[in-house]
């Protein structure tokens, strides 16, 4: 607290703020209630058709004290954060937001906080500032004329009302029920506005009694922004600046929305094991409903599900499974195919929460195949254009993957379109020339005149940018592997998740593929190439050397990421659509699924 000036005695139920001119309340100390809210009834259940959602979902670490970026900005009279807009913070809507559920699942760090990001963030942020900024006209208006004001029709202070009346109100969402009336007497809106008129309204005892009250509730990190706030009213009182007094009333309401974010984010992370554990069931019944109501179409979805089992029926390397397991293993196939870095992500609208999931999957999957071409690219330099006879060391090939994975790593966390690392292939292809040169011993691979053509560091860059274009042979046949990877690993890992009885069977069929096809068993670990180029075809579809620590971390994180994606979907959506899809399909063509089933 900033002094004993600052300080005020904890407000008496019904008792009034309002006293002589200038008057400053004493020092007192009180012990302050736990900011933390009281736990919720865990069945309290809001029915499926809540909202979807709210721009204040956001996740990251911390909440910096916000500046009017929640709420009713769009709205001309109202301030920026209003009590319409923190209501989307409250229990009941957080119980039934369907997002927020679903993310929840994903996110341990998912918390609530002002969206100031993108171009939405900075429009609103615009909005709020025009706000501020007229709402300190209309306060001047009343301190150099106000015998020029109409006080009872309220068309020359359309906010200032408003203001008063929408501080009350979430202060009455922020305090016990015993401190309600006495909110509602100190903020009585005619009351301020006639005090407003005659000069009469004491701005420092009523922030300082506002920022008591509010100390008693709210966590102690916020005492000194409350400090700050009384601070400002008193210096705009002492000067007579009229923003000063706006700064006040923009720091209260900054305030108060901080403090319902405090509370949201303590109920989220106090709620979350039964919100997770209880996600499959709501999502269920809200899309359920939803569908009953005509308001979710699963025609798309059906004729999504019959075009992945189309390509399903053609896939030459698809594992023969019984009849009843094929569903979950069209479905992943379906969605494994959209994880190709430039195909269409054609999916259906049940992956609505999901998307961009899947799309950060897709980068990812870009970084590693892009990696796993630069280390063949570099391979075939060295043993062919270089002419080495020596092999490349492992070290020296796993020291290479974490150079250029991090290389890719950085412009990664820089752009936003997911494919930054193809701006940086100059900077990959010059350390692949540096470590080309300690591997061989050849040094003037990096010396050579830049200006030429027919330099080796250009036949490099050459190699490396014909390899990395998508329709090039290595780029896709890298990205064949590795979509049929994700999909036996996240197939096997959701069999293995939900205990079916057939998974072993599942496995062996899957460990047993044969000679004359390709062998599954390759799909259940993944292998880093060990031959050459010009026979990598067989030797790496069949490798038995795993991959180095980077790549492999990298490609485990995507198909852990994808499976915990899916195994969800699956089992909110299979009994609603797909099952039923897959029963469409099978009356249309009995004749395959006989022979399948014989």
């Amino acid at each position: 607290m900033a002094g004993n000036e600052n300080a005020a005695a904890k407000p008496e139920h019904g008792s009034s703020v309002f006293g002589p001119a200038g008057a400053s309340g004493s020092s007192s100390t009180s012990a302050r209630p736990s900011c933390a809210p009281q736990q919720p009834d865990p069945n309290m259940l809001v029915p499926p058709g809540s909202p979807d959602g709210t721009d204040a979902v956001s996740t990251g670490v911390g909440c910096a004290p916000p500046m009017g970026a929640t709420g009713g900005a769009d709205g001309l009279h109202l301030p920026p954060v209003t009590a319409a807009a923190l209501r989307e913070l409250e229990i009941p809507r957080i119980i039934g937001n369907p997002r927020l559920r679903h993310d929840l699942n994903f996110d341990t760090n998912l918390h609530f906080k002002p969206n100031t990001e993108g171009e939405r963030g900075r429009r609103k942020k615009a909005q709020a500032e025009r706000y501020w900024a007229n709402l300190t006209e209309e306060l001047q208006r009343c301190a150099d004329h106000p015998d020029r004001i109409d006080w009872h029709s309220g068309h020359d202070l359309p906010k200032l009302p408003l203001v008063f009346a929408e501080i009350q109100t979430i202060l009455q969402t922020l305090v016990p029920e015993r401190d309600m009336t006495v909110v509602e007497e100190t903020f009585d809106v005619p009351l301020l506005m006639q005090q407003i008129r005659w000069q009469a309204l004491d701005y420092v005892r009523l922030s300082t009694w506002t920022a008591t009250l509010l100390k008693m509730h709210c966590a102690p990190m916020r005492d000194q922004w409350l400090d700050d706030m009384v601070n400002r009213f008193r210096r705009g009182v002492k000067t007579g600046a009229v923003t000063d007094l706006v700064d006040g009333i923009r720091m209260l309401f900054g305030v108060l929305e901080a403090m319902k974010l405090d509370i949201a984010n303590h109920q989220v992370r106090t709620m979350r094991p039964l919100l997770v554990e209880d996600t499959a069931h709501f999502e269920q019944s809200y899309f359920l409903q939803r569908i009953r109501d005509g308001r979710f179409d699963t025609r798309p979805v059906l004729n999504w599900y019959a075009q992945s089992h189309q390509d399903w029926r053609r896939h030459p390397d698809s594992i023969r499974l019984p009849l009843r397991h094929q569903p979950l293993a069209v479905f992943l196939k379906g969605v494994t195919e959209s994880l190709r870095p430039l195909g269409p992500m054609d999916l259906p609208p049940t992956f609505a929460f999901d998307l961009d999931r899947l799309r950060t999957l897709r980068a990812d999957l870009d970084r590693f195949l892009a990696l796993e071409v630069c280390i063949e690219s570099f391979k075939g330099f060295v043993l062919h254009t270089l002419g080495s006879r020596r092999a490349i060391p492992d070290p020296a090939l796993q020291d290479l993957r974490a150079v250029l994975l991090s290389i890719m790593d950085e412009s990664h966390d820089d752009g936003t379109d997911g494919d930054e690392w193809r701006r940086e292939t100059e900077t990959l292809v010059l350390e692949m020339a540096r470590r080309a040169e300690e591997v061989t011993g050849h040094a003037n691979i990096l010396n050579e005149d830049r200006g030429h053509d027919n330099t080796l560091r250009h036949a490099l860059k050459l190699r490396v940018k014909s390899n990395l274009r998508p329709d090039s042979t290595l780029w896709r046949y890298l990205e064949d592997g590795a979509i049929d990877r994700i999909w036996c690993r996240s197939f096997l890992q959701i069999v293995r998740g939900r205990h079916y009885p057939w998974s072993a069977a599942v496995e062996d069929v899957a460990s047993k593929g044969g000679e004359k096809r390709r062998s599954s068993s390759w799909l259940l670990s993944y292998p880093h190439p060990q031959a050459q180029l010009a026979q990598q075809s067989h030797a790496y579809r069949r490798g038995k050397v795993p991959a180095t620590a980077p790549a492999q971390a990298l490609f485990a994180s995507i198909v852990q990421s994808f499976t915990h994606i899916m195994s969800l979907h699956w089992q909110v959506f299979a009994p609603l659509v797909y099952l039923q899809a897959e029963e469409m399909v099978r009356a249309l063509r009995p004749r395959h699924f006989e022979a399948d089933a014989a």
